[in-house]
């Protein structure tokens, strides 16, 4: 439950207009839920997408639509089961 094992490469560049997947691996017993938050260019309000287990990764997809300005600002939130931010 050590929330040094979170991984995630920051996403520096994507393509415009094509939808970005936002990846993480967390260890295989760890009971965390993921949250994807995101906004993008000229939004003041970031908008929140359960991450999902992909093969061994969790993914949260940022829609294509949202990827159209010069940025999009995202964070992921890390939950243990029992609802408190993993720090």
């Amino acid at each position: 439950d050590d929330p040094s094992k979170f991984v995630h490469e920051v996403i520096d560049e994507a393509p415009p207009k094509q939808p970005i997947d936002v990846v993480a691996t967390i260890p295989e017993d760890a009971q965390w839920h993921l949250t994807l938050f995101y906004r993008p260019a000229g939004t003041n309000d970031f908008k929140a997408i359960k991450m999902r287990v992909r093969y061994t990764e969790i993914v949260g997809r940022i829609p294509a639509e949202d990827v159209t300005g010069k940025y999009v600002q995202y964070y992921i939130e890390v939950k243990r089961a029992n609802g408190k931010v993993a720090r």
